[in-house]
């Protein structure tokens, strides 16, 4: 038996001969855990900068999307009035026709056919007017 504590002394020892080996082992294995941290937190960056990135794309193209809306529902509600102005010019008597409160009329709607170009839209000519 004694043999056997002899040998496992002397297995003791050898590790305790060599600690800076133990050591070097335990720092090669911090090392290997902190790379695969930086690995990881550096993945996750990647992850959190795309996400971001796709979400000011959608920010945008949300802001887009609304500012037509609102384009599109400020003229569908312009257009009757308009069609009404236009229909009660129509509608003036010859004789008042060259007064300038009528020309006047005149040049507001033209002013609302500018805007409503620059706003994209375009006079559709209606089929069997008379």
């Amino acid at each position: 038996m004694k043999e056997e504590e002899k040998g496992m002394k002397g297995g003791g020892k050898e590790e305790a001969l060599d600690p800076a080996r133990g050591r070097e082992k335990g720092n090669d294995e911090q090392l290997a855990e902190c790379r695969k941290q930086a690995e990881e937190n550096l993945a996750g960056w990647k992850r959190a900068m795309a996400d971001y990135q796709n979400r000011e794309k959608d920010l945008a193209r949300e802001k887009e999307e609304l500012a037509a809306y609102s384009s599109v529902r400020t003229v569908l509600s312009i257009l009757p009035a308009l069609d009404h102005l236009r229909a009660a010019i129509a509608q003036i008597p010859a004789e008042h026709r060259k007064s300038e409160w009528v020309a006047g009329v005149g040049l507001v709607v033209r002013e609302f056919d500018t805007a409503l170009r620059s706003l994209g839209v375009q006079l559709i000519e209606t089929v069997g007017k008379a």
